[in-house]
């Protein structure tokens, strides 16, 4: 019990979590969905990132060891533990999710299942090892979107993996050579598949000033929290006000 009450201090905050869960909400909801709608929106996003930053977490024992000794509960007489505690939340909430909708339970019983499989062949290669989080994001958006296959919808619960990328990368800006390069890259990809600027010429600015101010912010230790507020608050102006 005990080291579950100190991961979840090191590792688990309710606030970001549910801030993240109704940004997130921002890209599948409109001004005229109900408030009801919202709720499970943000509810099934919130349990659902709660329980993969713990998939995750154990996934990735082999680099956070190397890179975050302070995690005792990845120590390799806490890890079987710790281990069994995955396992548990893990089954309680495909098991949660098979009552609520099998569709839901299917297609992220799937995801766990690659992510998995991801961190057992990756769990070593640190090129590889980063991308394997951040399948979830636009699965999880998918599953709020009725699984539509449209192209738009399509577009932007991709778009939710490449700006959690440009946070990870903006983080890098000052560490890594090729991050500032790499992360202006990515946001420029977030603006094209978010905003259709051949429709709209204003479009255009939304795709370019975020590019500009994070380099203008770089070295600001938030900058890489600006992406993740940006594109979701900006599309759902956009799409309900414009």
């Amino acid at each position: 019990m005990m080291l579950v009450i100190e991961y979840l201090k090191k590792r688990f905050s309710p606030v970001k979590f549910i801030l993240l869960s109704t940004l997130l909400c921002l890209f599948v909801y409109d001004v005229a969905a109900s408030g009801t709608n919202w709720a499970k929106g943000i509810f099934f996003l919130f349990i659902s990132l709660f329980t993969f930053r713990i998939l995750d977490d154990a996934g990735s024992v082999y680099y956070d060891r190397a890179n975050y000794p302070e995690r005792t509960y990845l120590k390799k007489e806490n890890y079987p533990s710790f281990l069994r505690f995955t396992i548990t939340i893990c089954l309680g909430y495909l098991l949660s999710l098979f009552f609520y909708s099998q569709a839901y339970f299917l297609v992220i019983a799937g995801l766990m299942g690659v992510s998995v499989m991801g961190y057992v062949f990756f769990g070593k290669n640190n090129f590889i090892l980063p991308i394997v989080p951040l399948f979830k994001y636009p699965i999880l958006l998918w599953c709020l979107m009725s699984f539509s296959s449209e192209t738009n919808d399509l577009l932007v619960a991709l778009s939710s993996l490449l700006i959690i990328a440009s946070h990870d990368v903006i983080e890098l800006i000052g560490k890594k050579d090729w991050a500032h390069n790499f992360g202006l890259i990515i946001l420029l990809m977030v603006g094209f598949m978010l905003f259709p600027f051949w429709t709209n010429k204003l479009y255009l600015i939304c795709i370019l000033i975020l590019p500009l101010m994070i380099y203008l912010i770089r070295k600001w230790k938030y900058s890489a929290f600006v992406p993740v507020l940006y594109y979701p608050i900006v599309y759902f102006v956009l799409t309900n006000f414009s």
